[in-house]
């Protein structure tokens, strides 16, 4: 019993290590239309983006030259800003939000809306990495030698 209370406890612990850095996300609004994903890494006040692409109103955005932001992440509150470069110029675009309201502030001047959404996105890799941590479990728990504590 104790051996495999420990095995699951060293599965639980090396499973909160894993968190998938990969979001999506969508708006719209009167005139406006986005969405996209971004890769983002945990930092001390939330998410940091690292990487952003999408579509908006049917033109391609990414981060070159420019693709920042900050946000904290809940399933049930999210909040912070966005930054990407906009079509082949490198228009900057920006859009802070807050649990389903945005404003959007770029060169078609400031869109506003009720319906910005974001989530996370599990990776396959991370998704394979836990099934190959609980399997390793497994066969610890099963070569572990058995001390029976019972005495007859």
């Amino acid at each position: 019993m104790i051996k495999r209370l420990l095995c699951t406890g060293v599965l639980l612990l090396s499973a909160t290590a894993l968190r998938a850095d990969v979001f999506s996300f969508s708006y719209a609004g009167v005139g406006v239309q986005a969405a996209g994903t971004l890769t983002a890494t945990l930092g001390f006040l939330g998410y940091n983006v690292t990487n952003i692409y999408g579509t908006r109103n049917g033109t391609a955005f990414d981060a070159s030259p420019i693709g920042a932001g900050l946000f904290t992440y809940s399933p049930s509150s999210y909040s912070g800003s966005i930054a990407f470069s906009l079509g082949s110029l490198g228009l900057l675009n920006t859009v802070t939000f807050s649990n389903g309201d945005f404003a959007e502030v770029g060169l078609t001047g400031v869109k506003t809306g009720t319906n910005f959404s974001i989530s996370r996105v599990p990776e396959l890799a991370t998704m394979l990495l836990l099934f190959t941590m609980g399997l390793g479990v497994w066969v610890l728990a099963r070569k572990l030698p058995y001390r029976n504590t019972r005495q007859s």
